[in-house]
């Protein structure tokens, strides 16, 4: 049998990413990236940060519960 050395990632949904909890798993997501990937991000109305959170990790899905409140 043969076993690879390499390590499949942990894939990891984020409900709630803008907020204390949310930005935190994100931190640690950036530190260990060999171990994590965001495949999801959810939040429910901070559009912009939610945005850039997108961007830096390009998740899977990304979903907002109410756009309304985006500086854009």
């Amino acid at each position: 049998m043969y076993h690879s050395s390499k390590k499949k990632k942990t894939s990891i949904a984020i409900l709630g990413s803008t907020g204390s909890i949310g930005t935190q798993t994100i931190e640690v997501i950036a530190q260990y990236p060999q171990l994590f990937e965001a495949s999801v991000l959810t939040a429910n109305t901070n559009a912009d940060l939610l945005i850039q959170q997108a961007q830096t990790l390009q998740p899977k899905a990304v979903h907002i519960a109410d756009g309304k409140n985006t500086n854009s």
